[in-house]
């Protein structure tokens, strides 16, 4: 089977269009190359937007509760008390990671990448930050 695109009007096989229910014939109208097209344009028109979704899909958390939480903290991650430091491809500083508990989804605070991704590296394990603790004191440590 097969349909034209109603944005390029090229006719592909119907693998080449995303699932839609309400359609007809289950399908949307545009095919999926076209329809990434318009999301990375809309997507570089408005990244708040992108941060925005992505903020309330992932944690349920609004951007007004975001900065709510990062002025609270003023702009300092919750473990190390610095600010974010880490770029994003574009060169500017990404902005600091919600950290939340993976069970419940409950929001513990905002993260820089540095320490957010060590938490992850050892599974959020106290036992395995405590050995860590314990390995730098008897080992050495040159953090502080």
């Amino acid at each position: 089977m097969v349909r034209k695109c109603t944005k390029c009007e090229e006719t592909k096989p119907l693998s080449s269009f995303s699932k839609q229910a309400a359609n007809k014939d289950g399908r949307k109208t545009q095919c999926k190359v076209c329809c990434r097209t318009k999301a990375l344009q809309t997507q570089s028109k408005n990244p708040e937007f992108i941060r925005e979704k992505n903020l309330k899909t992932r944690f349920n958390l609004s951007i007004d509760g975001y900065n709510h939480q990062f002025l609270h903290q003023r702009g300092l991650c919750n473990i190390c008390n610095k600010p974010e430091t880490s770029v994003d491809s574009k060169g500017n500083v990404k902005w600091l990671c919600v950290d939340h508990n993976h069970s419940t989804n409950e929001l513990r605070g905002l993260l820089c990448n540095n320490c957010n991704v060590g938490l992850g590296k050892l599974g959020d394990s106290i036992s395995a930050l405590e050995s860590a603790i314990q390995y730098l004191k008897e080992r050495g440590s040159y953090g502080e």
